[in-house]
């Protein structure tokens, strides 16, 4: 009954006119999915707004160009009616999310294509990583790290086959004076590095991987962040089970916290991987390309099956943890990296890195401190040889009796 009176609302309210039909349509999804009736009807005066407007049945689809010509009509007309809160920015950003949100559902949107001058080099270099069997978080960052070369390069009117060294230290200069961190530079140089030596095999220009200079790593410069146990406590704990947003970030961080997963690991998480019969987890390592079973704690398990049962949207998608807006895909990385920095922004809590890897490092600096070895605190972290988890132990023992007290009986 309530459905049919909140349809019928919309119906009385802005799904006349053009498209009516396609409007409709995603309204009603929106309110299948949980939307708020406010906010439907919000979107549906911007909806009507845009139709208005724009022919969303175009041959090809609608360009972001014309969605934002769209929103200037709009808001030319409606610029009267603004609070001192709520300006023309605000209203100009919504107006175009609602209509990429329709457009979207309607498969409708022209997203643009970026065409790259040397994409054809990159799309080898990554391939021949892929014959390597690099993971694909690697390919991931030296294809970022060989594009953002390629487009300082090619926005100087470069031709590859005579790019020099003298450009590479250029670019590198130019990266130093917009301050970038020395690891992050060193990360950049490495993916360069070894982009030009495949760009040498394949003769595209002189051999310049040796002459390329990476700035100098100290020993231990890059030693875990592992927040202390009040500092987890609090950004855990202040996170409440009423919004849900609240209690879906609240599983997340008690996954990563509680077995010190990699982001991509909790992202690329399935329904079909938690058996909850057996109480396990099934895990598909990103690094090591193998599985690996864990036990279903309690807590965790209990704040999972909160979300699963309140709040986590009805969708097609198999992924664990979704995201609370249209079209309600798995979490993305900058998603979750923004999740767990807010989180620890609204218990007050400071870091100078604060994204998902910071609770990996405080579990396994907390398994450390409680007397477990390298090897079975990489058996459960995933890493393929100790030498990955021997950092661990060059951190002060002291501090490391500082990080979150979690339940992490029986992992091991």
């Amino acid at each position: 009954m309530k459905t049919r009176n909140v349809r019928a609302c919309l119906e009385r309210s802005y799904v006349r006119g053009r498209f009516a039909e396609e409007r409709k349509r995603y309204l009603t999804d929106l309110l299948d999915r949980g939307w708020k009736l406010n906010t439907v009807i919000i979107i549906a005066y911007k909806l009507q707004a845009f139709a208005a407007r724009v022919d969303i049945r175009c041959q090809g689809g609608v360009t972001s160009e014309q969605i934002a010509a769209a929103a200037e009509s709009h808001l030319e007309e409606s610029r009267h009616h603004f609070s001192t809160s709520n300006g023309p920015e605000i209203a100009r950003r919504n107006f175009i999310a609602a209509a990429k949100g329709l457009l979207r559902f309607l498969g409708q949107l022209r997203e643009p294509k970026r065409i790259h001058r040397f994409g054809y080099l990159v799309d080898a270099f990554c391939g021949f990583l892929e014959a390597e069997d690099f993971a694909p978080t690697t390919i991931s960052i030296r294809r970022g790290s060989v594009e953002k070369f390629l487009d300082w390069f090619d926005a100087r009117g470069g031709v590859f086959n005579t790019v020099s060294i003298a450009d590479v230290d250029a670019f590198i200069a130019e990266a130093q004076h917009q301050h970038w961190a020395r690891t992050t530079l060193s990360l950049h140089i490495s993916s360069l590095r070894c982009f030009f030596r495949f760009a040498a095999t394949k003769h595209w220009c002189r051999s310049l991987a040796p002459a390329i200079d990476a700035p100098r790593i100290y020993k231990d410069e890059n030693l875990p962040i592992a927040p202390p146990r009040n500092q987890v406590k609090d950004v855990i704990n202040n996170i409440g089970i009423e919004k849900p947003v609240d209690i879906r970030d609240r599983a997340v961080l008690l996954m990563l916290a509680s077995y010190g997963f990699r982001g991509k690991e909790v992202r690329d998480l399935k329904l079909d991987d938690l058996d909850w019969p057996g109480e396990t987890i099934r895990l598909y390592r990103s690094k090591a390309r193998r599985e690996q079973l864990f036990p279903l704690l309690p807590g965790v398990g209990d704040a999972i099956l909160l979300y699963l049962q309140q709040v986590r949207p009805e969708t097609n998608h198999r992924e664990l943890f979704l995201q609370f807006r249209p079209p309600f895909g798995p979490l993305t990385r900058p998603a979750l990296t923004g999740m767990v920095r807010n989180r620890f922004e609204k218990a007050a809590v400071k870091l100078r890195r604060s994204g998902p890897h910071v609770f990996r490092h405080a579990c396994a600096t907390h398994l450390l401190a409680e007397g477990f070895s390298l090897k079975e605190i990489g058996d459960l972290l995933g890493h393929s040889s100790v030498e990955s988890t021997r950092i661990y132990a060059k951190v002060d023992l002291k501090s490391l009796r500082n990080v979150a007290e979690l339940d992490l009986e029986g992992i091991l």
